[in-house]
This record gives C-alpha cells, sequence and structure tokens, in this order.
C-alpha cells in the first residue's frame, strides 16, 4: 500500500506542476503584453 500510495501521488505533482506553470506563463504574457 505504501508503494502504491507514494506512486498514486505523482500524477498529482505533475498536474500541480503543470496548473502552475500554465499560470506563470500566463502571467508572463500578461507583462509582456502590458510593456509592448
Amino acid at each position: 500500500e505504501n508503494k502504491r500510495g507514494s506512486q498514486g501521488a505523482w500524477p498529482a505533482l505533475g498536474l500541480n506542476l503543470g496548473l502552475l506553470l500554465s499560470s506563470l506563463t500566463v502571467y508572463l504574457l500578461t507583462i509582456q503584453g502590458e510593456a509592448f
């Protein structure tokens, strides 16, 4: 169970990183849009 639990955490971690990355990208694009 312990091994399966740690494996199940990886997809959630990847999803969180993906959301964070997309949010950061939108944020940077917004800053560039204001700058130019």
